[in-house]
Order: structure tokens, then C-alpha cells, then sequence
């Protein structure tokens, strides 16, 4: 077996005493970057390229060599986001390389069950043969080829090839600068909560979460309706948003106080962070390095506003809209778009963006193979490249078309990513993106299947983000990461109580039932109501084996008719005899 992690370094250091420009992973998605992968794949392959074209639905460069964990080397070209693409591999390389092909993918193989120094000397030799086929080709070909603007296969931008070198740097570099840290930590904002209580918040007289640990990302809290959840995130947005409390709150909750420990990561520093009433409401952004908070009503889009309403969205007070708010519409990339592109500096940073964008919504809708931006127009809408199949031809969707479980999804991370880069408009990859995000009620508006995804793809999307979030269902947290924390708000008699459960129902090991019947939820049993009292019900955690089951019983009891009934029986009485 190859270790991919000591690939990925060997490959670096070969290439790095060459002058060959070549594929590095742009962006830390995943934290993949910050694991040692310097090269797109994952801890099962290393792939990389020599050449530009990405396949936006793999989120790999069209022509890759791969290596894999078993030992197994090829050239594998995938072309699904475009047809063009398609027919230039069909037209130039297929037969030159003697490529097989499968639908949109064409490969090479070149050897299997290698280890360690028989891939790279394997890498070696495709260097000196296959590489100078395909170079000479795409030099003789592509330019006539594609079109001015059209998405081609060609050679890697040297500029480019630089700021992905110096970003792999960044994160290969083992000693930091110390004068440097210690100049940053004065301007650094906490990026984190440690711990936090609160006092006389709505109808919480007093709760509080504590040694939450440094590597924490998600905090789920459950309870019933009227349990204080929704206030939960309110307080804690109220006091880290510096949001005023109106007169009627400020008479309500007279004792408003909130105290908690906020970490920063980059500085490995913590610090102590107190609120009481209205103090510090003057500051315009957040304690936190980020902000972003959500209430259960997520549909809402922001694409029909005029410009100046969709900027109010920015202010602080627009910020708290969407939890405080039944109404409050969330941000529209078309909108955001047409506003960085009438600013210079703004469409130079949305250029080093794209990618990660694209990136984002590529990886989180099915069959969604490539986006277009149209960064050198104005007014025109995103472009969604859709294919039904993997066979079919790639078409266009306008964001109407797409369901609205998807718009759902696409909004929501959309709009954590447009107001974290207003927060931290210096990031340019959204992996890097710091902060705490607040969501009452993810699991709403979404199938089961969603639920879970939506989890897993925010942590790949905001790896540096701490999410808390309030859910009615146990399906988001089959996607919660390792160290996520569960809680339990109860509400009696008007006494709002606060308990942790994630280290008492072992719920990384545990399915949706036991999850269910758990004190998480606190079901007495999932028995329908609809059961008749002679039936039994299936305790099958696999739909299939129900099936099979059922189909094995209905089979008996078409057997047993009358008549075999009583053969049956004769022979039991003829075997007691």
C-alpha cells in the first residue's frame, strides 16, 4: 500500500528541481491542504496535471496521472463538463494515446500493484513519453481549436502556477515567522466560543454550555417546541453581534447578561468576553472574527431587490434579519456579482474567487458539472450547466428550474460565504474563513438525505467555522463530524435547563432508531400508531431485508392454503404416532 500523504511530497520535491509547470491543489476544501495532499486526489489516489482545464462536476483538471493507494498508474482524462472538450480528446489525443474510453472518460493504464519507488520511477517514464505526446499536441491544436473565450485544454498560466506554489509554501512551512504572529494576535479577532452563559435572555433565566473543546466545529441542540432554543441563538447572536435590546426586551429582561471564553485559533490565545444590557452596542461588527446567524425561514431570495435595499442586508442590523425575522430574504450571487464587477479592485479579487466558487456549488449539487460566472458582463444571470446523465449533453438551467431543496441549499451557503468574505474580505479560499454560524432548525425545507449533506458539506466548505445549530430531526447528525457536541434543552414550568448527551448516548455509533428512542429525543418507542393488534412490527434496520421478509411471508401464506394446511398437520400427527 502507497502512502498518498509521502507521494504527494516525493512528487513535490521531483517536480520542484524541474521546470515544469504543473497542477497543485488551489484551494484547502476538506483541509486537505493543511493534511500534506499538495496534489488534487484524496488519501486513496494523487492525481496531477500539466495542463489547464478543470472538470468542474470532479473538481479535477481534465487530464490527470493518477496514482493510486493499491499501486495502480494511468492517464485518466475526464471531460464530463463539456462537450467541446469531448470532441477535442476524441479528434487529437484518443488515438495517438491509445486511450479507452467510457462515456466522457477516456484512460490509459500503465501498470498495477506498485509500490512507493516503482510509481515514481513509473511517473518517470510517463514524463519522457506520454506527457511530450500530449504537449505537442495541445501546442499544435488547442489554440486553433477552442475559441477566445471558450473553456479549453492548454497550458498552465505561469502566474498562476506561481501563487498556487507560494500557497502550498504557506502551508508546508512547519516554523512561523514568531515576530510576525505575535504582530497579528494584537489585530486578530477570537474565532471561536470556548464557553458562554447567559442570564435573563427571553425565558432563560440562566443556561450555559461549557468546556467546549478547542477542535470543537458543531454543537447540535435539540428539545421541544417552547424549550428556549430559538432564544438560546438569540442571546448568543445579541451578545457577540453587539445587537442593542429594544425597549420592550430591555424591560422584559431587565438583568440581560452574558459572559463567555472565545478562543483564536491562529493565535492559540483565549480571552475572556462579558456583555451586560446595551454595553458595546455602538461597535459595528462582531466580537468574533465572523458572524452569521439564521432562523427557520430560509427560502426567501434577495435577487428582486433594488441595490441599495440588497447593500442594507450588509448592516448590522440587516445581519440579524433572518433569525430575529419571519421575512428576511438571503443574499443573491447574482446581485453580489453585479457589485464587485463595477469595482476594480472588487472583480480582481472575484477573479481569484471564481474558482472556489464554482468549487463550492459544483460539489454540493447533483449533476451540476460547471458554472458560469460571466465575469466580463454585467447583468447577466449565473449560468447552471446541468447534464440528466452522465451520456446526455450538458444544458443550461436557469436558477428558477433548480428544485427548491437545492435553491434552499445553494442560498444558505451562499449566503455564509458572501458575509463571511464581507467579514474577512482578504480570504480568498472559504476553508480559510473564520467564525461562529448560528441556523435555527437546519434540518428545515430539506429531505432526510439532505439534511445529512448539508452538514457534511458545510464542514467541507468552512472547515475553520464553529456551527451551532437547533434541529427537530436526528438526520443531521449523521453528518456531524467527530467532536461535535449534542444538547438537550428542556423548558419546565418556565425554568429553561440545558443538558449535554453526545458523551452519554455514544451517538457516533448509534442509527436514526436508537437516536429516536435515545434521551436525545426521548421516544418511548417507534411503533405507528397505525399497527393493527395482531401485527407485528419489523425491527429491521434495512428497508431490503424488510422487503424480504415480507415477500417470504406473504409467499407462506399464499402456500398454506386449507388444503396444505391439513397435509401439514396429518403429517405432524403421523410423526407423534
Amino acid at each position: 500500500m502507497i502512502d498518498i500523504i509521502e507521494l504527494n511530497e516525493r512528487i513535490f520535491h521531483r517536480l520542484e528541481q524541474s521546470d515544469l509547470l504543473y497542477t497543485f491543489r488551489k484551494s484547502n476544501y476538506g483541509s486537505r491542504l493543511e493534511q500534506g495532499y499538495w496534489f488534487y486526489g484524496n488519501e486513496n489516489q494523487m492525481a496531477i496535471s500539466f495542463w489547464s482545464g478543470m472538470d468542474w462536476k470532479n473538481r479535477t483538471p481534465n487530464i490527470v496521472f493518477v496514482i493510486t493507494q493499491n499501486g495502480n498508474v494511468y492517464l485518466e482524462i475526464n471531460v464530463s463538463d463539456s462537450d467541446r472538450k469531448r470532441e477535442f480528446i476524441t479528434n487529437y489525443l484518443a488515438d495517438p494515446l491509445e486511450l479507452g474510453s467510457d462515456s466522457r472518460k477516456f484512460r490509459k493504464y500503465y501498470a498495477d500493484n506498485l509500490d512507493l519507488d516503482e510509481a515514481i520511477f513509473e511517473f518517470e517514464k510517463f514524463l519522457n513519453s506520454d506527457k511530450i505526446i500530449i504537449d505537442e499536441i495541445i501546442n499544435r491544436e488547442s489554440k486553433s481549436f477552442f475559441l477566445p473565450n471558450e473553456e479549453s485544454i492548454s497550458n498552465i498560466d505561469r502566474k498562476e502556477f506561481r501563487q498556487r506554489l507560494q500557497n502550498v509554501h504557506k502551508y508546508r512551512r512547519t516554523i512561523v515567522d514568531i515576530e510576525r504572529t505575535e504582530s497579528k494576535q494584537a489585530l486578530e479577532k477570537p474565532t471561536k466560543l470556548q464557553s458562554f452563559r447567559v442570564w435573563d435572555s427571553g425565558p432563560i433565566s440562566y443556561t450555559e454550555l461549557t468546556d467546549i473543546p478547542a477542535d470543537n466545529k458543531w454543537i447540535f441542540i435539540t428539545g421541544e417546541n417552547g424549550s428556549g432554543k430559538t432564544s438560546f441563538l438569540r442571546a448568543i447572536s445579541t451578545a457577540l453581534g453587539y445587537r442593542s435590546l429594544d425597549r420592550n426586551e430591555q424591560m422584559r429582561n431587565p438583568n440581560f447578561r452574558f459572559e463567555a471564553r472565545l478562543f483564536n485559533e491562529s493565535s492559540n490565545i483565549t480571552e475572556s468576553f462579558t456583555r451586560e444590557h446595551n454595553e458595546g452596542t455602538k461597535n459595528r461588527r462582531p466580537k468574533v472574527s465572523g458572524l452569521c446567524m439564521y432562523g427557520p425561514f430560509r427560502l426567501l431570495n434577495s435577487r428582486k431587490l433594488s441595490e441599495a435595499k440588497f447593500k442594507l442586508l450588509y448592516t448590522k442590523s440587516g445581519s440579524f434579519e433572518s433569525l430575529f425575522s419571519d421575512n428576511s430574504p438571503l443574499l443573491d450571487i447574482d446581485k453580489q456579482l453585479d457589485i464587485w464587477k463595477k469595482d476594480r479592485k472588487s472583480l480582481h479579487l472575484l477573479e481569484k474567487r471564481q474558482y472556489h466558487i464554482k468549487n463550492i456549488l459544483t460539489a454540493v449539487v447533483p449533476n451540476l458539472y460547471n458554472i458560469d460566472l460571466s465575469l466580463s458582463e454585467l447583468g447577466k444571470p449565473v449560468e447552471y450547466q446541468t447534464r440528466r446523465d452522465d451520456i446526455s449533453n450538458q444544458y443550461s438551467t436557469p436558477w428558477e428550474n433548480l428544485s427548491s431543496g437545492t435553491r434552499s441549499v445553494f442560498s444558505l451557503i451562499l449566503d455564509i460565504l458572501l458575509r463571511l468574505y464581507d467579514q474577512q474580505p482578504k480570504v480568498v479560499d472559504p476553508a480559510e474563513l473564520k467564525g461562529v454560524v448560528l441556523i435555527d432548525e437546519i434540518d428545515l425545507h430539506l429531505h432526510p438525505l439532505a439534511q445529512k449533506e448539508l452538514v457534511v458539506n458545510l464542514s467541507n466548505v468552512f472547515s475553520d467555522v464553529q456551527f451551532i445549530v437547533t434541529t427537530h430531526s436526528p438526520i443531521p447528525l449523521l453528518g456531524a463530524p467527530r467532536n461535535s457536541m449534542i444538547y438537550v434543552m428542556r423548558n419546565y414550568d418556565g425554568n429553561v435547563s440545558i443538558e449535554r448527551m453526545d458523551d452519554k448516548v455514544m451517538f457516533r455509533k448509534i442509527l436514526p432508531n436508537a437516536i429516536f428512542t435515545s434521551p436525545i429525543f426521548g421516544f418511548s418507542d417507534l411503533v405507528p400508531d397505525a399497527k393493527g393488534k395482531d401485527e407485528i412490527p419489523y425491527l429491521d434496520d434495512d428497508f431490503n431485508q424488510v422487503k424480504r421478509r415480507e415477500n417470504l411471508n406473504r409467499d407462506i401464506r399464499e402456500y398454506l392454503n386449507n388444503d396444505k394446511q391439513k397435509e401439514l398437520l396429518a403429517l405432524f400427527n403421523k410423526e407423534k404416532q
